[in-house]
């Protein structure tokens, strides 16, 4: 099973933020970035599900050079492989979807799996526009749920096989 898990580069949630100078932007000295968390728990299910149906789990961030930590940090927790599409920022929810979706019709993967959003942006948008991109179903699943009603979904998708993508999977 070939697994995309999209990840994103935040501020660590217990880092104290501060607004820089212009009054738009935030300071950056001090700051330490992660990966977000919502996306960490979709990079846990996809190393799960490798390692109980073998295949790949790939780690794709879309951003600069700057978060290729959060991509050591994938590698760290298990990933086989990882991307960076380099765009500049900023980066709208949009622009990330798309690049995302550019790179999965290349590598046809399996399954894409997703956090449900980010802890800086929180905008919810990028699940469902690379579902809607990729012309694939999305299916939301609460994090207490998940492995229960994942392992019925595994099932299935052995069953459509001959499908090119199977689905794409925000976690909570």
């Amino acid at each position: 099973m070939n697994i995309l898990v999209c990840i994103s580069r935040v501020p660590d949630t217990a880092t104290k933020i501060m607004v820089s100078a212009d009054g738009k932007t935030i300071d950056a000295q001090g700051v330490k970035y992660i990966v977000n968390p919502y996306d960490e728990i979709a990079l846990e299910e996809g190393l799960r599900l490798r390692e109980k149906n073998g295949g790949t789990v790939t780690a794709i961030i879309v951003g600069t050079e700057i978060s290729k930590d959060v991509l050591r940090t994938s590698f760290a927790m298990g990933c086989d492989k990882a991307v960076l599409i380099k765009a500049t920022e900023p980066l709208d929810s949009f622009s990330v979807a798309s690049s995302i979706a550019e790179y999965a019709r290349e590598v046809s993967p399996d399954l894409i799996l997703l956090g449900k959003q980010s802890v800086d942006f929180d905008s919810l948008q990028i699940p469902p526009m690379l579902a809607e991109m990729l012309d694939l179903p999305s299916n939301r699943r609460q994090q207490g749920n998940c492995r229960k009603r994942y392992r019925r979904w595994t099932r299935n998708s052995r069953i459509f096989a001959s499908m090119h993508y199977q689905c794409t999977e925000r976690f909570e």
